[in-house]
């Protein structure tokens, strides 16, 4: 699984600015202004760590919005590729390993930063993309030698990026009876037992294509049995449905509950919280409202 066929036969920079709706001179000059073009964003971690964005300013942005409808949207992506797609999400993700005997997670480290210009590069190439229009759709999709956190382009071109290692991993997964996705930088298989014997083998597929895996954090496992462990993925948890962790849970109608005896209305971030508890447990999220709500009344 590579990459689409060339979609696209783009080679001089007035094909490009045609595909863009752009003006060959608008995009010279961006091009000329890039390094005023990006604000860096410094965004902590849950470990405490620094993630680096940079995120583009008009007149770059509206070029990488029209990059990503125009080229990279009109890709199609396998079912295994759930992360910077239209209508798949960490949930339709999980739901392709609810209730399996065994899952095995596995996060690229530094995944966006690792992917080169050289790859991004490749990617376009690969896309029907020559001459000068390939160097400048890769100049404005990328940022300091690598594909930056923050331009709209960049979860495309990183699924693009990692086709040849979903291939991989997709042959492994066939091979032997378990189900594998990827979402953004993180790899998931699922399935019997046997997924013991093929982890090593997994890991090695990801090393090869140039990439490094992030150690685990205190407690986490490479391997989760259903029936001995919390299954856990990307923040969810699916040994019977996917579901938020009962303490998140918790931790969301608590602060609602709090928030309605307070002022009796939801914040913005308050009401945000909410309307993601329902989007993953509906039932649990109308419980929520509807228990602040009554308890405000008795006020």
């Amino acid at each position: 699984m590579s990459p689409s066929p060339a979609r696209f036969s783009v080679s001089s920079a007035g094909e490009l600015a045609s595909l863009l709706s752009a003006d060959v001179k608008q995009i010279e000059w961006v091009l000329s202004h890039l390094r005023t073009l990006y604000y860096r964003k410094d965004r902590l971690k849950p470990n405490g760590k620094k993630r680096t964005l940079w995120i583009p300013r008009d007149p770059l942005r509206p070029l990488q919005d029209k990059i990503q409808t125009e080229i990279l949207a009109k890709v199609p992506l396998p079912a295994c590729v759930q992360g910077g797609v239209s209508k798949r999400s960490i949930i339709t993700n999980a739901r392709h390993h609810l209730g399996k005997p065994v899952l095995s997670t596995m996060d690229i480290k530094d995944c966006f930063p690792s992917i080169t210009v050289q790859r991004v590069r490749r990617v376009f190439e690969e896309l029907g993309f020559s001459g000068d229009a390939l160097s400048i759709v890769v100049k404005l999709t990328t940022w300091e030698f690598q594909l930056p956190q923050g331009p709209p382009t960049s979860p495309a071109v990183a699924n693009l990026a990692l086709a040849n290692l979903d291939r991989r991993q997709l042959g492994v997964a066939k091979q032997h009876g378990f189900t594998y996705t990827r979402f953004v930088d993180d790899l998931a298989a699922s399935g019997g037992r046997r997924l013991r014997k093929v982890r090593n083998l997994q890991e090695r597929i990801v090393k090869s294509e140039g990439f490094a895996i992030k150690p685990l954090k205190d407690g986490q496992k490479k391997l989760m049995y259903r029936e001995e462990d919390r299954q856990q993925l990307t923040g969810l948890v699916l040994n019977q449905k996917v579901n938020l962790p009962r303490e998140k849970r918790r931790e969301i109608i608590g602060g609602t509950k709090a928030a309605f005896r307070g002022k009796g209305e939801l914040s913005e971030s308050e009401h945000g919280r909410i309307i993601w508890l329902a989007s993953v447990n509906p039932e649990a999220g109308a419980a929520a409202v509807k228990k602040a709500r009554g308890q405000r009344k008795q006020k």
